[in-house]
This record gives structure tokens, sequence and C-alpha cells, in this order.
């Protein structure tokens, strides 16, 4: 039986608003997924919603992505305790060798790291995380928030124990690589060539090394570390990131010589050191308290790439590894906390 007209209208207006209905449905689901990334935050432990972040989407668009290489928390073990002051230049040739403690040992086995820092020699150097580069301090600070994946207090007592227990303490954070701070100042961020905050493949933003905005959130961090008992601090990040999308007219290799130097000589002390992690062994490390902390160097390259620096710089070079390579020691080391059981 064949249909009327007027049902055949009927059932073409029916067909016109149902498809009209879903992608209209569409249209919305796409929205609220677009709208629910800006709050997506990504950490060890997986992928989850944050709705206490910025509700203004980073408009910046991402480098190149690069291959980010980790930064361990560190503990250093050193043959002849230190004396106060801390070496001297002269004293820190090869018979430095130390261990770091990773992120989740710090996390999940704290109070088993607390008892091995305090069965260390005293003088012994510890470096422990203090900062994410989201910008979350994991103590109690009054230069910014604290990070939801430690207790406060906790952490209070924790870095407490640690300064008082006579090791050598040294503080590491990221140094130009700040979200919360770049967020809250953006006149002290990266900017891309529309003038937005410019944005890492992880989402996050860069402080211009340059700035004095940044220089002063620098200082302000590294006197609240001193003031806490740490002995030292060690940035990482600090550098300019590897992208062509970040617009600076200022020589860039010069402003983070200018950086560097202006930390050490406004900050250092012959009681206290800013040193700096990277995996650049032409970093222009200042005179001064300092060290200069390298990773990614493969043993095979050691001789290789002490050769062509600096000789006051290779004294105070400190290489991380994860191995018993007796290269390494050309210079100071790193290793893993759990390999000095083997020691």
């Amino acid at each position: 039986m064949a249909l009327t007209y007027k049902t055949r209208q009927f059932f073409r207006r029916l067909f016109r608003t149902l498809l009209i209905l879903v992608l209209a449905a569409l249209l919305v689901l796409l929205c609220w997924v677009l709208w629910l990334r800006r709050f997506i935050v990504y950490t060890a432990d997986g992928v989850h919603l944050d709705f206490s972040l910025s509700q203004e989407w980073p408009l910046g668009q991402t480098g190149q992505t690069a291959t980010q290489a980790t930064h361990p928390d560190i503990f250093f073990t050193q043959t002849t305790a230190p004396s106060t002051p801390p070496p001297t230049e002269e004293d820190f040739v090869p018979d430095f060798e130390g261990f770091y403690v990773t992120l989740e040992e710090l996390q999940n086995e704290r109070e088993d790291v607390l008892q091995r820092i305090l069965n260390l020699p005293a003088g012994t150097p510890v470096m422990l995380d203090v900062k994410s580069y989201w910008g979350y301090f994991f103590y109690s600070s009054n230069c910014g928030k604290g990070s939801g994946s430690f207790d406060m207090a906790t952490m209070d007592a924790f870095f407490a124990a640690v300064t008082e227990s006579g090791v050598y303490t040294i503080a590491r954070l990221p140094a130009f690589r700040d979200y919360a701070f770049a967020e809250a100042n953006t006149g002290c961020g990266l900017k891309e060539s529309r003038g937005y905050l410019w944005v890492d493949p992880d989402r996050c933003y860069w402080l211009d090394p340059g700035s004095d905005g940044t220089h002063d959130h620098l200082v302000r961090i590294i006197r609240e570390l001193r003031d806490l008992g740490f002995d030292e601090v060690a940035f990482t990040d600090f550098c300019f990131p590897d992208t062509d999308q970040v617009v600076y007219t200022n020589d860039k290799a010069d402003t983070i010589a200018k950086a560097a130097l202006a930390l050490v000589m406004g900050c250092a002390t012959d009681q206290f050191a800013v040193s700096f992690i990277t995996n650049n062994p032409q970093f222009p490390l200042p005179e001064g308290n300092c060290r200069l902390y390298l990773q990614d160097v493969s043993a095979v390259d050691v001789h290789t790439i002490l050769g062509q620096m600096n000789p006051e710089t290779v004294k105070r070079t400190v290489f991380f590894t994860i191995t018993k390579d007796t290269r390494y020691e050309t210079c100071g080391v790193i290793r893993p906390l759990k390999m000095a059981e083997f020691e």
C-alpha cells in the first residue's frame, strides 16, 4: 500500500527534525569535550580532571615535541665529609660520590627514605625535590601553593628532619618552567607571535629568563629555602624551551648567562650554593659557589666532553649515572640511593 502525500511529508519533516537534533547533540558533545580539555592534568599516577586550573584556555601554540629528560631527586655521598663551610672549588674533585632518590620514593617510601638519610654520615650531600614545574610546592611556602600530592604538615616535618640531621641538603626545583607563576604574572611569561603565553607539549608555561619579575620570584624562593635550612639549591629547566614558536628579540644565550650570574652573585655565599642541572656541557657556569650537574651523558663520551669544558668548571661538575662505570668518576658522580646498599 502506497503512502499518501501527507504521510510522506510528515516522515520527511520528522527525519529532518531528528537529523537536526542529532547534529545539535554532537555539537554540544564536541564543545563539552573541548571545554574539559583545559582541566586535564597528566601526572605519574595517570590522567585526572583538576577544575582548580584556570578557565582560560591558553591560546599559545606548542613547539615540536621533544623527549623530556627526567630529573631525579638526588642524594650525594662524599668520601670525605665536608667541613663547614661546604667544599671549595679546589676540594670539589673526583672523590665526590652520591645517590639520588626518585619522586616516587619520596611520595610512597618517605619514611624509609628519611631513615636512610639519618643513617648517612654527617655532611653527606642530599638533594630533594621541593617544587613541581606546575608551580606547586612540596612544603608550606610563602611563594606559591602547596601540591595536592603531598600532605603539607607531613612534608614540613620531613624536610625539617632532613635539614636538622647534619647532612648537606640541596633543594632541586625547576627555574623557568612554572605554570602557576606565569599564569598569575603573564608579563613574566614567554609569548608566541600572537602575544599569548606559549605552552609546551605538557601544557606548561615558561618564564622569561630576562624578566625582573622572574628574577625576583626565584630570589624569594632561594631565600626561603635557605631560611628553611637548605645548604644549596639546584635549578632544572634553566634554559629557553627548544622551540621556534617563542618570539624573543634578545640574545638567548646571553640572557641565560646573565640570569645564572645574577642569581649566583646575589644569593650564593660561602655557606650557600646556587647550582644548575642540565644536559648541556657548555652551560655558562658563573664563578662563585655553584656547581654543574650533568645528566644524560654516555660513559663513552665523558672524557671527550670534559676535554671541551673549562678546567675550572670540570672541578665543579657532577655526573648523573645509574651504573658503576668508573669513567664517570673523573668527576663527581650521583647514583640511585638503593645502590648505596652495595657499597
